[in-house]
């Protein structure tokens, strides 16, 4: 089940890549860097649709630059929240960031992702640190809503210390919600 599932964001991916019709027309790259990583919003159930009621879903950065670049891992306060979500219904839009959390132990925590790299990150949209409930709000009012991703490293001294990839990128595609 977990090859078929890893096959299946892999299509995803070389879907978004190479087909503007899977492509949404917000992406956008706001990178000051000129090497940056993609990433693809991809459904746990459905590829192109993340339930309400699933809250669960993943994240796919991949590095399809020509060298090795570094993001924050997740596990440390420098990337709990580098990935954010924006939920969009025609004109009004919902932006969605995870909460802060108190860390025992915390150090920069450098990712490498090589030439073709991937990292999948499964985010559980109900774990307390996302406010889902805003999101479900939010559909109720504007039932045609559809939510994509955002990756943003700021620059700081570590990013510079650790030769991490600063900038922000948007999904490629966007999920519906339903």
């Amino acid at each position: 089940m977990r090859i078929n599932f890893i096959l299946a964001i892999s299509a995803l991916v070389w879907a978004a890549a190479s087909s503007p019709a899977l492509a949404s027309p917000a992406a956008r790259n706001t990178s000051t860097a000129v090497d940056s990583p993609t990433i693809t919003l991809c459904g746990a159930v459905q590829p192109t649709k993340i339930g309400l009621r699933e809250k669960k879903c993943f994240v796919v950065i991949q590095n399809k630059t020509k060298t090795a670049l570094n993001i924050w891992a997740e596990d440390c306060s420098w990337g709990w929240t580098n990935i954010s979500f924006e939920v969009n219904a025609g004109e009004k839009i919902l932006s969605l960031n995870r909460e802060e959390v108190n860390w025992k132990r915390n150090f920069p925590m450098p990712l490498k992702l090589l030439p073709g790299d991937m990292s999948v990150r499964e985010i559980n949209l109900e774990d307390r640190t996302w406010s889902w409930n805003k999101v479900v709000d939010f559909c109720r009012e504007n039932p045609k809503a559809s939510i994509s991703a955002k990756l943003e490293i700021t620059s700081d001294s570590s990013t510079k210390a650790e030769h991490v990839w600063t900038g922000a990128v948007h999904s490629k595609n966007s999920c519906d919600l339903y």
